[in-house]
């Protein structure tokens, strides 16, 4: 996707990210921009010898030990 605005979000966690696509009429067409964005994004880790895992967060994970994106929404999440 070189050449084209590659638009990747920080997610609440640090080891997470959002990839946004833009509005489609057609499911086709979003499947197409998808793909190409994790394409983006899986060359721009890879440039860094590192990959992409497409998954959910961890269930078994020490949640309280992930280390949060610095943004003013998520500092208004309340710890539990």
């Amino acid at each position: 996707m070189l050449g084209s605005e590659l638009r990747l979000k920080r997610e609440l966690l640090q080891s997470q990210i959002e990839v946004a696509t833009k509005p489609h009429s057609s499911s086709a067409a979003a499947r197409l921009e998808l793909k190409a964005l994790r394409e983006g994004a899986s060359h721009a880790c890879g440039v860094y010898g590192l990959k992409i895992l497409a998954c959910g967060t961890d269930p078994m994970a020490e949640w309280r030990q992930a280390v949060h994106t610095p943004k003013r929404r998520y500092a208004q999440i309340p710890d539990a």
